[in-house]
């Protein structure tokens, strides 16, 4: 049996690809793929679309390079990580990505090679997304190309990579800042543009929340070198097996809280389909919702609060909402007072952590998109 995925027209959220995977495998899909599109549409977005198609049509009618894995590479990437990370034959802490942090890279004017047993061995181009792209950069802007889940018994031979781009005489110049070489991780998947700000704020010296760039990578060599026409640059960039999860560099205020769900997912009776996650509008305090739930509620799993949006992760479902889902959080509304809204939402977990500062944003940005995606609601 094949799954079918994600609808072609419509830019899905994280958490959509990560439970529909999840049904797929659940029924016992012999095949898992996912839709990529070799022209450009529009697509509609609903919660939260990850790295969506949003450039209208009319600007990028009829273009020979933009398809799914130019114009929305990461989220397609974002997929299929999630989807190798399920198989068993797949040792993903033996895979780790490779950043290429260029200046001015323009679009696949770079070619990057990595020595392995057999030799130079092509890898990708430098520069994946078109310009047309929204979430491609600027024309003289730093960018982070990221080369995904790749086996380090091959591309880290004798414990170094060593990469090589070359620019072929017609192409563009540009400058390579650094590579670094960061551990596989689903829950710390940054889109190129999210890794281009951390990137940069490492050549920086920026240290985020008590370590910078390299104490999560396996291995980083800065070069700041020209990529000219014709040339090729050699880097070699030691790597480590030791290095701390990329989700602390995602998300570093809340790495107790991401511990917290780990520990409960690594529970062999856990069941995702079980719990939800609860997001309370207009209460700042995450422990006067969690006073308010019933018994056996699993709050203790993790909660915090942004402002005066409080995030419960990982509730059990059948004490706190019951048969009557709406009636249960209505009911849950007014023993908490002061409640805008409450949304009992999907399990996000720690492969999908959603911190309450996202929470909020999308409360404020897009409520109707919210309260569509969640098992149940409460708006007075």
């Amino acid at each position: 049996m094949q799954a079918h995925t994600i609808n072609p027209n419509h830019t899905p959220s994280k958490q959509s690809m990560r439970m529909d995977r999840r049904a797929a495998v659940g029924a016992g899909a012999d095949g898992v793929g996912w839709y990529a599109r070799t022209s450009y549409h529009e697509t509609r977005r609903g919660f939260a679309p990850f790295v969506p198609n949003d450039a209208p049509e009319g600007e990028i009618a009829g273009s020979a390079t933009a398809d799914t894995f130019t114009i929305a590479r990461d989220r397609y990437c974002y997929a299929w990580m999630a989807t190798l990370a399920d198989r068993a034959d797949v040792d993903t802490d033996a895979r780790f990505d490779l950043w290429i942090h260029c200046r001015d890279a323009g679009f696949h004017d770079h070619r990057l090679e990595v020595r392995t047993p057999e030799g130079w061995t092509f890898v990708g181009d430098v520069g994946g997304y078109v310009s047309e792209s929204s979430h491609a950069p600027a024309d003289g802007e730093d960018h982070v190309t990221v080369f995904r889940a790749l086996p380090a018994e091959r591309f880290a031979t004798g414990g170094t990579v060593e990469a090589r781009l070359a620019t072929p005489s017609g192409s563009d110049g540009g400058r390579l800042r650094a590579i670094h070489a960061l551990p596989f991780s689903l829950a710390g998947f940054f889109t190129e543009r999210e890794a281009t700000a951390v990137a940069v704020g490492a050549a920086e010296g920026e240290d985020r929340a008590g370590g910078p760039l390299g104490a999560y990578a396996l291995g980083s060599a800065s070069a700041d070198a020209a990529l000219d026409p014709g040339g090729s640059v050699a880097v070699s960039v030691p790597v480590d097996e030791r290095a701390a999860d990329p989700v602390g560099l995602a998300h570093p205020a809340y790495g107790d809280r991401i511990d917290r769900l780990g520990a409960v997912e690594t529970d062999g009776s856990f069941d995702p389909g079980a719990v939800f996650d609860l997001w309370a509008d207009g209460v700042g305090d995450p422990d006067a919702v969690a006073d308010a739930l019933p018994g056996e509620s699993g709050a203790t799993a993790a909660a915090t609060a942004a402002g005066d949006v409080a995030v419960l992760y990982g509730l059990d479902r059948d004490p706190v909402l019951g048969d009557d889902p709406d009636a249960a959080l209505a009911a849950l509304a007014d023993r908490i007072g002061g409640v805008r809204s409450l949304h009992a939402m999907p399990y996000f977990g720690r492969a999908n952590f959603l911190s309450p500062e996202r929470a909020a944003e999308l409360l404020a940005g897009t409520p109707g998109e919210v309260t569509t995606y969640s098992v149940a609601a409460y708006r007075p």
